[in-house]
């Protein structure tokens, strides 16, 4: 997820990094406010990826089986994306979007669930456009492709607790 990870504490991108502790190799993401000027550069110093990647995952699959969020979530793109053009979107467009969104989730979940450590790293380049991270919230945005009736989009899910 490195170039993908914003700290929202400074607003610096949050780069890989790791340590040997007991036999084993830790992940991290760690702020480059921290890494740049020292420790007390930042709030959010470093971030267990392994702990991210899978509240990420989490929490994404969560919002593929939240109909209600993701209607809500297609009206607010289609009402911000449309309008802003004079047009009014269609039930049905909001449908098919609320639909493709849920689609990308649910397979990303699903290679993500069976793929190698390299090919997950891979599937989060291409899936997720960005995240910003804070202690107690998570933004993260998803590219959704192949929507006919819209140029290109991005969707946004939110999370707490991470």
């Amino acid at each position: 997820m490195t170039g993908l990870l914003k700290c929202s504490d400074c607003g610096s991108t949050m780069t890989n990094s790791f340590t040997n502790k007991k036999k084993r190799r830790y992940f991290y993401y760690r702020c480059q406010s921290v890494i740049r000027r020292g420790r007390t550069a930042c709030n959010t110093k470093e971030v267990n990826a392994e702990k991210l990647e899978m509240f990420i995952t989490d929490s994404l699959s969560r919002v593929s089986q939240d109909n209600q969020y993701l209607d809500n979530l297609a009206f607010r793109i289609l009402h911000e994306t449309l309008r802003r053009n004079g047009f009014e979107p269609s039930e049905e467009l909001r449908k098919n979007l609320a639909t493709r969104v849920q689609q990308v989730l649910i397979d990303f979940k699903n290679q993500i669930n069976k793929g190698t450590q390299i090919e997950k790293a891979l599937i989060f380049q291409r899936v997720i456009r960005k995240v910003r991270f804070e202690r107690n919230y998570l933004e993260v945005v998803v590219r959704v492709r192949d929507m006919q009736y819209l140029p290109s989009h991005d969707t946004v899910g939110h999370a707490s607790g991470a």
